[in-house]
């Protein structure tokens, strides 16, 4: 059911570009669209996670991301300043491997980040800090790859010239 209700509520916000009362609508639909995801991440924790709980989170991604192209400029910082921490609470940095919830919100801040890099970057400031390191951490796995965390010193022959 929770799926069904979180379509709407992306539908709502993506055709809130041409209505100011849809606005209004995402704006209160937005603290449920973050309870949701909040009363969704201890369930990472015990493994109880469904496909159907996937799936819905992948759209409260969609439902933020079109709230996100909706905003202006100057409003996107105060936006991503709600959105990033209720991101952050899906991210298991030190999972192994990462959940495909924790990928999907990796995925989503790394979006972020390229739609909007300075909004990104002064929202990211704003953070506390343990929310902080937890997201930096998540993106800097992420991005470096799964290799780059394997690799392990190989040994070098030097070779001297005589």
């Amino acid at each position: 059911m929770a799926i069904v209700a979180v379509h709407c509520a992306k539908t709502i916000t993506v055709a809130a570009s041409s209505n100011d009362l849809l606005r209004t609508c995402v704006r209160l639909l937005l603290p449920g669209l973050i309870r949701f995801v909040a009363r969704i991440s201890p369930r990472l924790d015990d493994g109880s996670l469904s496909e159907q709980n996937n799936a819905s989170i992948e759209e409260v991604w969609r439902a933020f991301s079109a709230l996100i192209a909706l905003t202006t400029a100057e409003q996107r910082t105060r936006v991503l300043s709600i959105i990033l921490p209720t991101v952050t609470l899906l991210l298991r940095p030190s999972q192994s491997p990462p959940s495909s919830a924790h990928s999907s919100a990796v995925t989503q801040l790394l979006s972020f980040a390229t739609l909007s890099p300075v909004n990104f970057k002064e929202a990211t400031a704003q953070l506390d800090s343990d929310i902080r390191e937890t997201l930096e951490l998540s993106i800097r796995k992420a991005v470096e790859g799964p290799s780059a965390a394997s690799q392990t010193p190989r040994p070098q022959i030097s070779l001297r010239s005589f």
